[in-house]
């Protein structure tokens, strides 16, 4: 099966997704959770922890599930949040205030907490309603990669987008992260690496040495 993405749950628990479901690793053997039938045959995308529970983003919503001594078990799904679709969740990530930021392939970009839920989406805020992954830097900044649209960065008061020609232009963002020093990387779907070094970015492709243009 073609695994989408793991989460190191605990020292001795490694979740893996694939495209028809999820398993987990317990430093021995790898466990599927067939168990639990709003997970079977889905594709998962991405995987957190949030309020104590285990949060997994699926081809349509959220699966929430929760460890009850030595089992998971199903807790809910989420399949809306107030009353707009989820649909295709691909990125996952906790902020420092106690809330999830949920990213979704045509809805935008979710708010979330128990008690508030705010929906951002383009053209007012994103640069389009197709995200396809999430980061949050130690600064507590949240970085967003778009499905051919380049990449935003939000501070929790305003976004900033880099989409012009002389940045990320209408990249595909697969994945972001940062460094000790301040600098961004950002992997693509076939344009290589991009580095953004303060206000100047800079391509590594093939050609300077990378094996692939698809950086994931």
């Amino acid at each position: 099966k073609e695994v989408t993405c793991l989460y190191q749950y605990k020292t001795n628990i490694t979740f893996i997704g694939t495209v028809a479901g999820l398993a987990y690793y317990n430093g021995e053997d790898i466990i599927q959770l067939n168990t639990i039938e709003q997970l079977k045959n889905r594709t998962i995308r991405c995987i957190t922890k949030f309020a104590d529970n285990i949060w997994i983003g699926t081809d349509y919503g959220i699966v929430i599930i929760t460890k009850e001594e030595s089992n998971f078990k199903f807790k809910k799904t989420l399949e809306t949040l107030d009353g707009k679709d989820l649909g295709n969740i691909y990125g996952l990530a906790v902020g420092k205030d106690g809330a999830i930021w949920i990213a979704t392939s045509q809805n935008g970009l979710f708010y979330y907490t128990p008690d508030k839920t705010i929906h951002y989406t383009a053209p007012e805020h994103l640069i389009n309603n197709d995200i396809y992954t999430l980061y949050i830097d130690e600064f507590f900044q949240l970085w967003i990669g778009y499905l051919s649209g380049g990449a935003s960065v939000f501070d929790g008061e305003k976004f900033v987008h880099f989409n012009s020609e002389n940045q990320l232009g209408n990249k595909t963002i697969l994945c972001i992260t940062r460094n000790k020093n301040g600098q961004v990387f950002f992997g693509t779907a076939e344009n290589g690496l991009y580095l953004k070094n303060e206000d100047k970015f800079y391509n590594i492709t093939k050609n300077d040495g990378l094996s692939s243009d698809v950086v994931t």
